[in-house]
């Protein structure tokens, strides 16, 4: 199963170009590669036998994915073939086992959301252990000035002593 959740990020947008030529050429299982119009058209969405393009510029998707060791080209070994793009086993495992860059970017936001909650969390905590402490200072004064009141009474009733009858 692959992961291209196409609701969250538009089709034309880069990190969707990089994870269709990368199902693409996963899909393919093919060991010597693929030509460029291959994946152009195996990465597209094809309606009513027309190609959609969605790719402005797949040179740069492919320079993309060779700098990030997914996917290696191969180079023509004839005159007249063109050169070759094959997934890597790292290309493999990141599209089918990681969710490719898409699945990377919703991991981050999603780490990234878990860390605010966190730190909102934090700070309500905080403000709650402030305000109980508060309550407890004001309690230990209210607890000291009764003290005090009841030593000042018994200091009291012990040098005035009340006659008894």
């Amino acid at each position: 199963m692959f992961y291209l959740n196409s609701d969250k990020i538009p089709e034309h947008a880069p990190i969707a170009q990089l994870d269709a030529v990368l199902k693409t050429l996963a899909e393919s299982k093919n060991a010597i590669g693929l030509e460029k119009p291959a994946i152009v058209y195996g990465s597209n969405t094809v309606v009513d036998g027309k190609v959609m393009p969605r790719f402005p510029d797949i040179d740069l998707v492919l320079a993309k994915l060779i700098k990030d060791e997914y996917i290696q080209l191969k180079p023509a070994s004839a005159p007249n073939t063109k050169n070759k793009y094959a997934i890597t086993f790292e290309g493999y495992f990141f599209i089918t086992e990681e969710f490719g860059y898409q699945g990377r970017r919703d991991f981050r936001l999603s780490d990234k959301a878990r860390l605010e909650k966190l730190e909102t969390i934090q700070r309500n905590t905080q403000v709650r252990i402030m305000k109980l402490t508060r309550w407890l200072v004001v309690g230990a004064i209210g607890a000291l000035v009764v003290a005090l009141a009841v030593l000042a009474w018994q200091m009291y009733s012990f040098y005035h002593p009340i006659p008894l009858k």
